[in-house]
């Protein structure tokens, strides 16, 4: 790593924080598609890019006029963000001396196949497949420690019920490598399920609600860890979402809250002086987007995301992240 002063050095990431920020990149593309949204902001080709529409007006079944039984997409997306706070630290001295501020820039490909919808009496089966890659670079020298080159891959069984809901249940693969001495520093197996449904409300608003949970089987490399099977950061979680969408001439805005909780599983055992028996963390998430079509297949788009962490045995913390992002997609 370049350039680390001597006041940022004991500030530098610890195994701890090299782990959250990994969870950071996993989370946002290991459930693969989500049938509430479209957006392609993290990279993540979903189920609108694909032709997949939640409806509260029930199930729709719609017409294929072609003979094969499989579409494919596919996604690439270049993303620069500026995030305070990025070692996730608690006070505000710790902050200072931490450096407060990186950026980031983040290029991930992404692609994936799905079945024509399947009738099943009263909904409608999509079979989904997909994975994606995305190289993540620290611009300032003092974060370059958590560069990282992660994959991922998933498999989800999505049924649209002509009650409006939709529901989601699969599993995915993630991992993330060092991209200087390519060692897998973290991966994790990831059981999951989903319900989501939007709603029209007035002033040409949708309203959009997700339910989501799993199990994280977590490998991980925390050097500071007494767990010898480096399960540590095995959890059970839960989120629920609630946003709206609204499209102001040509540019879809989605503002966004979201509330998760993670129950840790592993017992006897610490990391960065932290026991993770009995841990749970609570994490709120404001965000809201931007994105406008450019050209065909091609988005531009601008985020904005505040977090804030409170957990019983490990930093509290709060966060926030602003950027902006390129996309190209293809559906076929």
């Amino acid at each position: 790593m370049l350039g680390i002063s001597t006041t940022l050095f004991s500030q530098s990431p610890t195994s701890d924080q090299r782990i959250q920020q990994r969870n950071l990149e996993i989370q946002s593309r290991q459930t693969g598609p989500s049938l509430s949204t479209g957006n392609t902001a993290n990279g993540t080709a979903s189920a609108g890019d694909a032709g997949i529409n939640a409806s509260d007006t029930g199930m729709q079944r719609p017409i294929f006029l072609k003979s094969s039984n499989l579409s494919f997409f596919g996604s690439i997306d270049n993303s620069l963000s500026r995030s305070a706070n990025p070692l996730q630290l608690e006070t505000d001295l710790e902050i200072k001396e931490g450096g407060g501020h990186d950026f980031t820039w983040s290029k991930t490909f992404s692609a994936g196949v799905l079945t024509n919808p399947i009738d099943i009496n009263v909904a409608m089966l999509t079979i989904v497949a997909g994975g994606g890659w995305t190289d993540t670079s620290h611009l300032i020298d003092d974060f370059e420690a958590l560069d990282s080159l992660s994959t991922s891959a998933y498999l989800l069984f999505m049924i649209q019920h002509e009650s409006g809901w939709s529901y989601r249940l699969g599993s995915s693969y993630a991992m993330v490598k060092d991209p200087t001495t390519e060692q897998e520093n973290y991966n994790e197996f990831y059981p999951n399920f989903g319900a989501s449904k939007s709603f029209d409300l007035p002033f040409d608003l949708v309203g959009l609600v997700d339910i989501s949970g799993g199990k994280h089987f977590s490998d991980t490399d925390a050097l500071d860890s007494t767990d010898p099977d480096r399960k540590t950061q095995d959890n059970w979680d839960f989120a629920v979402s609630v946003g709206l969408r609204y499209q102001l001439w040509n540019v879809m805005l989605s503002p966004n809250y979201r509330y998760s909780k993670k129950v840790y599983t592993t017992d006897n055992a610490t990391v960065s002086g932290f026991a993770t028996k009995d841990r749970i963390d609570h994490t709120n998430t404001l965000s809201i987007g931007a994105d406008y079509p450019l050209f065909d297949n091609v988005n531009i788009g601008a985020n904005y995301s505040f977090e804030q962490r409170d957990s019983n045995k490990a930093t509290k913390y709060k966060a926030w992240n602003a950027g902006a992002n390129f996309g190209l997609s293809l559906n076929f």
